[in-house]
């Protein structure tokens, strides 16, 4: 049964990006986080890298890349970090500025996914360039239950399926067609399939 609560989704994508020597425990409904030196270490680095434009780069020097700054989004959300602090401000510029002012488009459905967790986790709406990326997920579902667009050639990514599902999940909504999204989470199409951010052979 997909019923994913917000908390456990920040604490997965935390995990996924500092690593696995993060550890959690749930007590009273609130996330006891421990060994908090490798998130301390992370945010630092995080801030060492943060560019003018409020982005992040996935190299220290190179240009905002919207797919690094989203990555960064989600981790300092789970985080409990405010990006709108002067603490993640730059030349009068947070993260959001960089979000909002980006020229990058999107397309592919782990983009849409992507952007939406990210916006979800620090708060703000889910929407890049004018575009409900939750609601523009909704449409994408296929008559099978998947989340992915057969139009770009990406049936059978799993980690499209994979993703979208957490990220209408973040923002409080019910998957849509439910039983056979759940489905299609562990079926395979093809001898090869992704999952998360990997292929796994």
């Amino acid at each position: 049964m997909i019923q994913i609560k917000q908390k456990w989704i920040w604490l997965l994508i935390l995990t996924l990006i500092v690593g696995s020597s993060v550890t959690a425990l749930a007590e009273d409904s609130t996330i006891v986080v421990q060994t908090k030196k490798p998130i301390e270490q992370t945010l630092a680095y995080f801030q060492s890298i943060q560019n003018a434009d409020g982005g992040f780069p996935f190299e220290e020097g190179k240009e905002s890349s919207l797919t690094m700054t989203t990555w960064v989004l989600m981790a300092l959300g789970a985080a409990e970090e405010n990006v709108k602090d002067s603490k993640w401000t730059v030349n009068g510029n947070t993260p959001i500025d960089y979000i909002n002012t980006c020229s990058e488009t999107i397309e592919e459905t782990t983009e849409y996914a992507r952007i939406g967790l990210a916006l979800n986790a620090i708060g703000e709406k889910p929407i890049y360039k004018g575009v409900n990326v939750i609601d523009k997920l909704t449409r994408i579902q296929e008559s099978n239950g998947a989340f992915y667009q057969s139009v770009l050639n990406e049936t059978g990514m799993i980690n499209a399926h994979m993703w979208s599902i957490l990220a209408i999940a973040s923002d409080e909504r019910v998957i849509p067609n439910r039983k056979k999204s759940e489905g299609m989470a562990f079926v395979s199409t093809k001898p090869r399939w992704w999952f998360w951010m990997g292929r796994r052979r």
